[in-house]
C-alpha cells in the first residue's frame, strides 16, 4: 500500500512561526502612527469543521493591512474517513472606512496540501466531485479576490465576515478507494486541474493587540 503523506507538521509550524515574525515585525516598526495595530482572529466556520486555524493581520497605513492565516487538519475519523491538509494564505486588504472597521477588499494567495477521503462535505467537495467515494492527495496554489464586513464590539473585540472566489492550480493522485492505495490511474502518475469558484468563507473573532 502506498504511503498517504508525509508529516509536514514540523514544517507547517516554522513557517507560520517565521511569518507571523515577519508580519509582526512590519507592523510594529511601521513608521506612521496609525500603523500600530495588530489583531489575532480566529475562523470560527474552520473549527466547527474541526479545523484549528488562526491568522495574524496588522495595519501599514489608515487603510491598509497585510496578513497571514494558517490552517491543519491532521485528524483522521472512523472508516479511514478525513480531509487533512494545511494552508498558508498570505493577504492584503483595502479598507473603505478605516483599518479593522467596516466595509474592505481583499487579495490573497495560498498554497496547501491536502489528503482526503471518504467524505464529500468538506470544501475539498468543491474541487472533486466524488471525495465520498476516492481518495485524493497532492498540492495546491492559487490566489482570489474578496470581500467582508467588521463589526467592532469594543476596543478590543470584532467579529468578521469574509467570502472569496478564485482560482487553484490542483496537483493531485487519486486512488479507487478510500482505504486502499490502489492508483485510478495505472502507475500512479500526478494529474492536474485547474479550479475556479468560491475558495473561502469566514466568520472570525477578532482581538486587538494594540
Amino acid at each position: 500500500m502506498k504511503s498517504e503523506e508525509p508529516n509536514h507538521g514540523l514544517r507547517f509550524v516554522r513557517t507560520v512561526r517565521g511569518v507571523f515574525l515577519g508580519v509582526a515585525a512590519l507592523v510594529l516598526f511601521a513608521p506612521r502612527a496609525d500603523a500600530q495595530k495588530l489583531a489575532v482572529k480566529a475562523n470560527a466556520l474552520s473549527w466547527f469543521t474541526t479545523t484549528p486555524q488562526a491568522e495574524v493581520e496588522g495595519a501599514v497605513g489608515a487603510r491598509w493591512t497585510v496578513g497571514l492565516a494558517g490552517s491543519w487538519n491532521p485528524w483522521k475519523f472512523g472508516d479511514n474517513k478525513k480531509f487533512k491538509h494545511w494552508e498558508l494564505r498570505p493577504m492584503g486588504r483595502y479598507w473603505l472606512w478605516e483599518a479593522f472597521n467596516g466595509h474592505f477588499f481583499g487579495l490573497s494567495g495560498e498554497y496547501g496540501q491536502y489528503n482526503v477521503g471518504g467524505m464529500r462535505a468538506t470544501p475539498f467537495g468543491l474541487m472533486f466531485s466524488d471525495t465520498d467515494r476516492k481518495r485524493y492527495e497532492g498540492s495546491f496554489v492559487g490566489a482570489g479576490l474578496s470581500y467582508g464586513f467588521s463589526w467592532m464590539l469594543s476596543p478590543r473585540w470584532s467579529i468578521e465576515a469574509e467570502g472569496a472566489f478564485g482560482y487553484r492550480y490542483v496537483t493531485y493522485r487519486s486512488y479507487d478507494c478510500v482505504t486502499c492505495g490502489r492508483p485510478t490511474i495505472e502507475g500512479d502518475p500526478k494529474q492536474h486541474k485547474s479550479y475556479f469558484g468560491p475558495t473561502r468563507l469566514a466568520v472570525s473573532v477578532i482581538f486587538m493587540i494594540k
